[in-house]
Parts: C-alpha cells; structure tokens; sequence
C-alpha cells in the first residue's frame, strides 16, 4: 500500500525553496515575475503602468501613488461638476455647445476613474488588512488559512507602510531600515 503525501501550499510558502528559472534561492513569499525575468520578495503584482514589479519595498509607493491619483481625480470631477450643475448660468453661457460638451465628457471620464481607481486603492488596502499579496489571494488555501495575517490588523499595516503612522501618507523612505529583511539576493 503506496501513501500519498499531500502537497501543503501554505507550507510550501513558508520555507526557503529553489527558483530554477533565476537559479537562485527562494526566500519565503518570493515569486518569480515573468515579464522582469527575476524573483520578488512579497511579489503583490507586475505593474505595466509604472513598469515594475510591485513587491516588499515598493508596495507602500504603489498604494500611495493610488491614493493621491484618486484624491487628484475626485478633486477634477468635484471642480468640473460644480461649473456644470450648480455654476451653470456663468459657465455655460460663456461655452459653445462643442466646449460643453467636452466638459461632460472630461466630468464623465474624471467621475469613471474614481470609481476605478476608488476600487484598485480599496483592494490593496484589503489585501494589506489581510497580509497577503494579490498572487497570494489567487491561492485558495491561504483564503481559508491565512499564516502571515497578524492578530491586529494596524500591524499587517505595519508591514507594508512601516512602522511610524505619521509617515503612511509622506512619499518618504523609513528610516528604520529593520522592518525590512535582508535582501541581497532578491529584487524587491
């Protein structure tokens, strides 16, 4: 009677493995980006519009760059919508009806990428609540058995944005360098 050992994705993730494309050792929550040809720690995704991978390091800028786009794009449908519904009569009159159209048409666009982009910010903050990476949410053991998830969800923020609340909304780098591992080998 042959046994068959079941293969334990969550603890799989947990140790040290062998990536055979880079030829290179895996720390744990290193995944192997396609596009950039090498290993990220914490890989969350490859990002086409800034054109790396967004992994340990560069999460919190990743989050940041979102929230501050959205906050710029609420702030032009809040501008573009005030001149068309409540500041009608000076705005409109001054208009061709060509220029207001391209006015609605810019609220419409303006209003379309909050909503998009209100979503993308609200699902990292999420994955973030959680501790995991949007790789890791594709993997349906960790969905049901979490082990990176921390009992208080103000230190899986912690991880990800530092460890000084002060500074999650500032563009800067922390200047604790401790909260994050060594990484010599790895991109991040």
């Amino acid at each position: 009677m042959s046994m068959m050992m079941k293969f334990d994705i969550i603890q799989a993730l947990q140790l040290v493995s062998y990536c055979f494309k880079c030829d290179n050792i895996k720390l744990p929550r290193t995944h192997h980006c396609k596009e950039c040809n090498k290993c990220i720690l914490r890989m969350d995704h490859h990002c086409p519009w800034v054109n790396n991978c967004v992994g340990l390091k560069n999460h919190r800028y990743f989050c940041q760059f979102n929230f501050y786009a959205l906050l710029c794009m609420i702030q032009c449908t809040l501008f573009i919508s005030y001149d068309l519904f409540v500041n009608d009569k000076l705005v409109l009159q001054e208009l061709t009806k060509n220029q207001q159209f391209i006015l609605t048409i810019c609220d419409v666009t303006c209003f379309s990428l909050v909503l998009v982009m209100g979503f993308l910010l609200g699902f990292h903050i999420y994955h973030t609540a959680q501790n995991i990476t949007t790789v890791e949410y594709h993997i349906n053991e960790i969905k049901a058995n979490n082990p990176f998830r921390k009992p208080r969800i103000i230190d899986n923020f912690k991880e990800v944005f530092g460890p000084e609340i002060k500074y999650w909304f500032l563009p800067l780098r922390n200047v604790e360098k401790s909260a994050f591992p060594r990484t010599d080998l790895f991109e991040v």
